[in-house]
């Protein structure tokens, strides 16, 4: 039996106040093996592919959005690890000023919106894992910088 081997690119896109983000809602015939309230943008990178290279492609394929941030790497988690099948998620935070307006919903989604910045239930742990952590990289760059926005 093949191995397979992948790695996923999500983003945790913010708007400007940095107390909300950008969340999308699978269509039904896209859906996984769970059902989640909301996801976040982003999906698998190709094979000899660069991570920001897939993240860009899979933002503008799923949500039609280019971001103008650098992205921040948030957390790197496994997803899947079985003998047959390994799957890595790493997550990003982008610092932007998004809009429900900037985007346009791809096939894979079937709704998006803006929601805030907490801990959330009828999510998967790694997704709350790195909100939390999003969460404490905004409370840490506020207190360094004494930035309030």
């Amino acid at each position: 039996m093949e191995e397979i081997k992948q790695i996923g690119v999500k983003a945790i896109i913010l708007t400007k106040d940095k107390k909300h983000f950008l969340s999308v809602k699978r269509s039904p015939e896209k859906e996984l093996d769970f059902s989640e309230a909301f996801d976040i943008p982003g999906g698998r990178i190709n094979h000899g592919e660069e991570p920001l290279d897939g993240l860009t492609r899979e933002l503008e394929e799923e949500i039609g959005y280019t971001y103008k941030s650098t992205p921040i790497l948030l957390d790197a988690k496994n997803i899947i690890a079985t003998q047959q099948k390994h799957i890595v998620r790493l997550t990003y935070l982008l610092p932007e000023d998004i809009k429900y307006t900037d985007i346009t919903i791809g096939d894979e989604h079937s709704s998006a919106e803006i929601v805030d910045l907490v801990e959330h239930k009828n999510v998967s742990p790694i997704l709350n894992d790195a909100i939390i952590l999003a969460i404490k990289y905004i409370k840490k760059y506020k207190s360094v910088s004494g930035k309030n926005g």
